[in-house]
């Protein structure tokens, strides 16, 4: 009896102990569990935050493209449709341009364990994703939005293109110089003995009539490597008065013969000159770039092209709209100015007038750049409207492009008008028959020897007194000699051993001041700049007998 309450006692003391134990087991439990979940939730918050800082969208994905994490990001670049990323919600129907792409489904089924792609929309928007599948049986894809990217891509793609094509540009500006200068000797050469021919013949008028023609070629020639020239930039183009309506003519008759019948031309110009500072090389690049665009713009329909002229005497180009053109000023239509757009004295308005197709004012707001074009299925514009704003801004003068799609064009250019232009008096101007009285010796330098000889020809038979040397560099030696044997060099400028410039230098060196003039049909940017800090006079290929006789006289 005794026994059986120790034995509950025990029992019970064991039982209390069980208890502590528990109790104590259970708070530590309890603790551990607490500890982990607040680090639970400092890893869930630290991947939220994660997430919310990315800069990539992410997308979480079980294997019934149900999403199970979708960050903020995500929601951004796909702004229009945010609804459908909401845990647990298919993206099936909502995003059918990502779960029916190839390589979504190649890496959801496990072909491949990752993907990259792009995906493009309608709105020109571009993202580019990539997708892995996770250990579990996920799909993880992070998406960004890469439109600026390729467009900055696009952008300097072009400008490397147009880098390209300037560079190209230079090139053919740097070989057409080359050409034209030993095109130009070959010119001054035939231009010259076609002269003596002239001078020689005897008093027939079909002989004299074909000489004549053979001296016209060569100047219409002269003038075609002049334009080359300075198109190329190989030369400065000489600013003086231009008499403006001639120089329209002769672009209309050039682009005459290149149109069909079905383009009608007419220029209304009056009688009076009209006179501009300006270089009719550069002038006639102008207005034939303007004819040419509108013979273009009227397609396969017929059409007509009117070239207008008129003075004003003070003028704002931007309240300016030109007569007779189709397009109606009261409605809304495409323009473009560029240059001085105001004048208060007297000015000179060109109006160049089709029936065309028309532009847009987004064809009209890129008009003036560089290779750009609005013609269909062209590889690559050109540099026409580009080349007419250059000019007209140099001589100081306004361009305004009037334009509605499917009524034509109307480009109105305006320069400063010379009201009382000053020529060079005659009297300069030698008369070959006078010159025969004067000797002048000179002394010829030119390494083309069919230059040389016509040159030296040319002037003997104006009675001047001439010793030719083919040689720059046996020359700086013979004038060494005796100095005072000539009252005059005249020495070509490109020659292979020293250029003319490097010839007075030289010369110079060795304290021998004689007169010195490069004759040449082609001057480079840095030669130029020599001879204009030299001073040194300048008579151009092919070589016009009364300009040389004109430069030479004060030497006499």
């Amino acid at each position: 009896m005794i026994d059986r309450p120790d034995k509950y006692r025990r029992k019970f003391e064991r039982e209390r102990a069980a208890r502590v134990e528990a109790e104590r087991l259970l708070e530590r439990i309890s603790e551990e569990l607490y500890q982990s979940l607040l680090e639970t939730k400092d890893s869930q918050d630290m991947l939220q935050s994660a997430m919310s800082s990315m800069a990539d969208g992410f997308l979480l994905l079980n294997a019934n493209d149900e999403i199970i994490v979708a960050n903020e990001q995500i929601r951004k670049i796909y702004s229009n449709r945010q609804h459908i990323f909401e845990t647990g919600k298919s993206i099936v129907e909502g995003f059918q341009e990502l779960v029916s792409h190839p390589d979504y489904i190649t890496v959801k089924s496990g072909s491949k364990p990752e993907a990259y792609f792009e995906i493009e929309y309608a709105d020109e928007t571009i993202v580019s994703v990539s997708i892995a599948s996770t250990p579990e049986g996920h799909l993880a894809s992070t998406h960004r939005d890469i439109t600026a990217l390729k467009k900055s891509e696009v952008e300097k793609r072009d400008l490397l293109i147009d880098l390209m094509r300037s560079q190209r540009m230079e090139a053919i500006g740097r070989m057409s110089g080359m050409i034209a200068h030993d095109f130009n000797n070959i010119i001054a050469a035939i231009q010259g003995f076609a002269g003596f021919l002239q001078e020689d013949l005897p008093e027939d008028p079909a002989l004299h009539d074909m000489v004549h023609r053979i001296i016209s070629a060569t100047s219409r020639a002269q003038d075609l490597i002049k334009q080359i020239l300075e198109y190329g930039n190989q030369q400065q183009a000489s600013v003086h008065q231009v008499s403006l309506i001639p120089v329209i003519d002769d672009c209309v008759e050039m682009l005459l013969p290149t149109l069909e019948t079905r383009i009608d031309v007419d220029v209304d110009a009056p009688e009076k000159p009209t006179w501009i500072e300006g270089n009719e090389s550069r002038l006639g690049q102008l207005f034939t770039n303007l004819l040419t665009n509108s013979a273009r713009a009227i397609k396969e329909d017929s059409g007509s092209i009117k070239v207008t002229v008129e003075v004003f005497e003070g003028l704002d180009l931007n309240q300016y709209h030109p007569a007779g053109s189709e397009i109606d000023p009261e409605i809304n239509y495409a323009i473009a100015v560029l240059g001085n757009l105001n004048y208060s004295g007297n000015c000179v308005v060109v109006n160049v007038i089709d029936t065309g197709c028309g532009m847009t004012q987004t064809e009209c707001d890129r008009i003036f750049e560089m290779y750009f074009t609005t013609r269909e299925n062209a590889i690559h514009g050109g540099v026409g409207m580009s080349s007419v704003a250059e000019v007209v801004t140099e001589y100081e003068g306004g361009i305004k492009v009037s334009s509605k799609k499917g009524s034509g064009t109307a480009v109105t250019v305006v320069f400063p008008l010379l009201n009382k232009p000053q020529f060079a008096s005659n009297q300069a101007v030698l008369d070959s028959k006078a010159t025969t009285t004067h000797v002048l010796d000179v002394l010829l330098i030119d390494d083309d020897t069919s230059v040389g000889d016509m040159a030296k020809t040319m002037l003997e038979r104006s009675g001047i007194s001439v010793e030719y040397l083919s040689s720059s560099k046996q020359a700086v030696d013979h004038i060494s000699e005796n100095p005072s044997r000539w009252k005059l060099i005249i020495s070509d400028q490109i020659m292979p051993d020293l250029k003319g410039t490097d010839l007075y230098l030289e010369i110079r060196n060795r304290e021998i001041n004689l007169p010195f003039i490069i004759c040449s049909g082609k001057i480079d940017t840095e030669s130029e700049m020599v001879i204009r800090a030299l001073k040194i006079d300048v008579i151009p290929k092919p070589i016009d007998k009364q300009f040389m006789l004109e430069k030479i006289q004060p030497y006499l």
